[in-house]
C-alpha cells in the first residue's frame, strides 16, 4: 500500500499500482479502529473496480463487528444524505471522483456526515491501515451485519424540496452525466415537470470510453467541447454537466459558453444571502472578487477557505455560513448538511431562471466582463521538488511585475496587484501530480491575458508542463 494515497482529504491512486483491493480491507478496519461506527452506510461509484472494493470494505468492517448499510451505487452526495437521513453512524463511498479510469479511492465521513481530513483523522486511519495490513487479517469476533436499501427514491424526493415545482415554466436544456449516475437522478427528480431535455452521456459506463480522454471532468477542454457542440445544432436555455461522481456542477449559457465557478459562486451566494437576510459565504483562495463583489453587495459576507471539500465543510460548521463555493465547481449548503451537492445548484439556477424570465447571461450580469479570469490552468511537474521550486521562482513576482502585496498563506501562493489590478493563486493539488494556476482581475481582460501567459512562462521555466490551453489559444 502506497502511504501516499492518503491525501489531504480523501484516499485516491491508481488501482493495482498504488493499492491492491486488499488494502481496502484494512483501510476499512483502521476506519472501525478510529471512528468506531456501530452502522456504516456504504456506497460506491461506477468505476469498473469499485465493486471488488467495497467488497472489501463491507468486508473490513463486518469482520470489525460493524453493520453497514448497504446503499449501493451512488453519487457522493447521495452518501451524506444517507448517513444523515438513516443515521447512521459514518459512511464511506469508493470513488476517484474526475480521475481516469485506472484510478479509485475512498471519502469518508463521520456522523452527521462531518468529513474526515488531514485534519481530523485521515492520517490515524493511514497509519493504523498500514500497520494492520503488515500484520495480516486475524479471525474475528461476531461479525456485522449487511442490509441493503433502496435510496433512490428517498433522496429524489429530498432534491425536489430544493425548489418549488410549480415556479418551473417551459426550457429545453442540455444535460451531460459523463457516465456517471447523475443522469438517472436528474431525470426523476424532472419528471412531472415542464423542462425538456436532450442528454449526453447519460448511461453509467465505469470504462468512460466515449468520454474524452477518459476523463469524465467538465474542466477538461475537450469535455466542455462535446457540450459546446451540441449548441450549433439546437436552442438550449443552457446546458448543466458532472463529473463522474456528480458532487460537482457545471454551467454552459444560452450560446453555449463554459460559465466559471465563481461567478456561480457569486450569484447563487447572492440569492441565498437575500433568501435568508444575510449570512455568510464560503469561497477558495483561487478565486475571490467576483464572490465578493456579489456578495458583500447585497449585505453578505465572504469568508476564504482552504481548497478542498473537507476544509470547506469543516469551517462551514463553525462560522455556520449558508453556502460556500469552490472554483472547481463544488458548491455546498447549510441545508444540506453543510456539505457538496451537484443537484441542489442546478435546481436553484433554474428556479432563478425560471422565476425571473431571464437568459442564464443575463442572470450573471456584467460579472463575466468586470471579474475576468483565466479560467484553472494545469502544469504537471516531474516531483514535488521542481514545484516547490516554481513556487520560489513565483514568489519574487510581487515587485518584478508591479506594486504586489503576498496575501496570508493558506493554500498556496497568492499574491494581488496595484496599478493595474489582478492576482493571482497557484496551488499544489492535492489530487492530481499538478500545480494549478488561476489568474483574475478587475475589468481588464488584456491584462488577465498578459500576465497570465507571463507566470506560465515562469512555470515552464522551472521544468512545468502545460496540461491546459489557454482559453484565448
Amino acid at each position: 500500500m502506497n502511504p501516499d494515497i492518503f491525501r489531504a482529504y480523501d484516499i485516491r491512486g491508481k488501482f493495482g499500482a498504488d493499492f491492491s483491493p486488499e488494502d481496502f480491507y484494512f483501510i476499512a478496519q483502521a476506519y472501525a479502529k478510529v471512528v468506531q461506527p456501530k452502522v456504516v452506510a456504504v456506497g460506491h461509484d461506477v468505476r469498473e473496480t469499485s465493486g471488488c472494493l467495497w467488497q472489501q470494505i463491507v468486508s473490513g468492517l463486518t469482520d470489525a463487528g460493524v453493520d453497514v448499510l448497504n446503499i449501493g451505487g451512488i453519487s457522493t452526495d447521495m452518501l451524506y444524505f444517507a448517513v444523515v437521513n438513516y443515521r447512521t453512524d459514518g459512511g464511506v463511498v469508493v470513488s476517484a471522483s474526475h480521475n481516469p479510469r485506472e484510478y479509485n479511492g475512498l471519502k469518508m465521513v463521520r456522523e452527521q456526515a462531518i468529513p474526515i481530513s488531514r485534519d481530523s483523522g485521515i492520517m490515524t486511519i493511514r497509519d493504523e491501515a498500514l500497520k494492520m495490513s503488515k500484520l495480516g487479517r486475524k479471525p474475528v469476533g461476531k461479525r456485522g451485519v449487511v442490509r441493503t436499501v433502496s435510496l433512490m427514491d428517498d433522496y429524489v424526493q429530498h432534491m425536489r424540496y430544493f425548489t418549488d415545482l410549480g415556479e418551473l415554466t417551459p426550457k429545453h436544456l442540455l444535460l451531460n452525466a459523463n457516465c456517471g449516475f447523475a443522469g438517472q437522478a436528474v431525470s426523476r427528480i424532472l419528471e412531472g415537470t415542464p423542462i425538456t431535455y436532450d442528454s449526453i452521456f447519460f448511461e453509467p459506463d465505469g470504462t468512460f470510453a466515449s468520454v474524452p480522454r477518459g476523463r469524465p471532468d467538465p474542466m477538461q477542454p475537450g469535455n466542455q467541447a462535446i457540450t459546446t457542440g451540441k449548441f450549433k445544432n439546437a436552442d438550449y436555455a443552457f446546458a448543466t454537466a458532472w463529473d463522474a461522481d456528480a458532487d460537482r456542477c457545471f454551467f454552459f449559457d444560452e450560446k453555449g459558453d463554459f460559465v466559471d465557478g465563481p461567478y456561480v459562486t457569486a450569484r447563487l451566494g447572492e440569492s441565498l444571502v437575500r433568501e435568508n437576510h444575510g449570512g455568510s459565504v464560503i469561497c477558495d483562495p483561487r478565486v475571490i472578487w467576483p464572490v465578493e463583489a456579489a456578495v458583500n453587495a447585497v449585505g453578505g459576507t465572504t469568508i476564504i477557505g482552504r481548497c478542498g471539500h473537507s476544509f470547506i465543510k469543516e469551517l462551514m460548521r463553525k462560522t455556520d455560513s449558508i453556502f460556500g463555493g469552490e472554483t472547481s465547481a463544488h458548491y455546498y449548503f447549510r441545508r444540506y448538511y453543510y456539505t457538496d451537492n451537484g443537484m441542489i445548484p442546478f435546481l436553484l439556477t433554474l428556479r432563478e431562471l425560471c422565476r425571473s424570465g431571464r437568459t442564464l447571461s443575463e442572470w450573471l450580469g456584467d460579472l463575466r466582463t468586470q471579474h475576468p479570469l483565466s479560467g484553472e490552468i494545469n502544469y504537471a511537474f516531474p516531483d514535488t521538488e521542481a514545484m516547490h521550486r516554481a513556487t520560489a521562482a513565483l514568489h519574487g513576482t510581487e515587485k518584478e511585475l508591479g506594486d504586489g502585496e503576498i496575501e496570508p498563506e493558506m493554500d498556496g501562493l497568492s499574491i494581488r496587484f496595484k496599478n493595474p489590478t489582478w492576482r493571482f493563486n497557484v496551488r499544489k493539488s492535492n489530487t492530481e501530480p499538478f500545480m494549478r494556476l488561476n489568474v483574475e482581475g478587475i475589468g481588464d481582460a488584456a491584462v488577465v491575458q498578459t500576465n497570465t501567459e507571463t507566470l506560465g512562462k515562469i512555470l515552464e521555466d522551472e521544468g512545468g508542463q502545460r496540461q491546459t490551453p489557454f482559453r484565448w489559444e
